[in-house]
């Protein structure tokens, strides 16, 4: 009879280990754009929106780091899909090396900011939490506003 209650309770331990383990996988994530740089420049012209580019490697723990924590955020989610154009670089593999050469990325993470035409605004490199992200974001768009935490104030006159 032990035993038998030592099988169920290993049974439903994982039972709840498989099912928080697929939870875990289907956390949302960002929009990455999967086609060419060319075509997500012309994207961005054509909707007016700056374009954000994650440099990250497959062997960097602070890009692993990211894309578990930071690109799984509720509110950069919500925040990159009606105001940026996300795109990956790779710099795993040869597809993506041309540019990451033109953008002259050396570290990784880094996350990049360009305008509509792909000329560079900002970057910030090594591991980014949303808040900085969007903080970013919302400096570009908006360079008199302060961003704080989900509310927008006026910069003090001077």
């Amino acid at each position: 009879m032990k035993f038998l209650k030592f099988i169920f309770l290993l049974m439903l331990f994982f039972c709840c280990y498989t099912l928080i383990a697929k939870q875990e996988k289907m956390k949302a994530t960002m929009d990455f754009r999967n086609e060419k740089m060319e075509a997500v420049i012309d994207s961005a012209k054509l909707k007016k929106k700056i374009i954000l580019i994650q440099c990250a490697a497959e062997w960097c723990l602070p890009c692993k780091q990211m894309e578990k924590y930071t690109f799984t955020d509720s509110v950069l989610i919500k925040y990159s899909s009606k105001n940026l154009i996300c795109k990956r670089l790779d710099a795993s593999g040869f597809d993506d090396i041309d540019w990451l050469t033109k953008y002259k990325v050396e570290k990784f993470p880094t996350t990049l900011f360009l305008a509509y035409d792909g000329k560079e605004i900002n970057r910030l490199t090594g591991f980014q939490s949303s808040k900085n992200i969007i903080e970013m974001a919302e400096k570009i768009y908006h360079p008199k506003k302060i961003f704080i935490a989900k509310k927008f104030i006026l910069a003090p006159k001077k």
